[in-house]
């Protein structure tokens, strides 16, 4: 028998660094995750004839290996700190914008624009009504003269109050 240990397959790699993720449950950089990955075997162990530099860019390629393979297929979330900060300054910016949205929305309301749109609106509502008023009481005066009935009566059956007058 061999006093060389055998190598640990992609599969068992793998297992060990959801393992890491799944016990923790903390956030790595990754970094952290290839030192944690090292200490449970994931890295390569082959240092027969190579210097100890390239043994760490061995380990810590397998690592980033086994973890891109996970994030890939995932079972596991990368996010870059770059992105983080984008996503927090589209969040600022927003709220900016619903800010001045709501700041034009406010000066809208004293736009001379819109007053003079509201007065002319206004000016054709009171004509309207006033062309009404004319109807009634043309109306009132036809049945007076017609009918031969109190002014007061034609009132009573049209339900026109005393105060019924022209819009001021």
């Amino acid at each position: 028998m061999s006093k060389r240990k055998r190598g640990v397959s992609l599969q068992e790699k793998r297992e060990r660094v959801l393992k890491i993720y799944h016990d923790s449950k903390d956030v790595f950089n990754l970094k952290e995750v290839e030192k944690l990955g090292s200490k449970a075997g994931v890295g390569s162990c082959c240092r027969l004839f190579t210097i100890y530099s390239s043994v760490r860019a061995l380990r810590a390629a397998s690592n980033g290996d086994v973890n891109q393979a996970l994030v890939d297929d995932a079972l596991v979330d990368c996010d870059k700190t770059e992105r983080v900060e984008k996503l927090r300054h589209l969040t600022e910016q927003r709220a900016k914008v619903e800010a001045l949205r709501s700041k034009v929305q406010h000066l809208a309301e004293n736009d001379p624009e819109i007053l003079d749109q509201l007065e002319r609106k206004v000016r054709v509502a009171k004509e309207g009504a006033d062309r009404w008023t004319d109807n009634v009481f043309t109306l009132k005066s036809w049945v007076v003269q017609k009918r031969g009935v109190a002014g007061s009566e034609v009132s009573y059956w049209l339900g026109i109050k005393d105060d019924f007058d022209y819009v001021a």
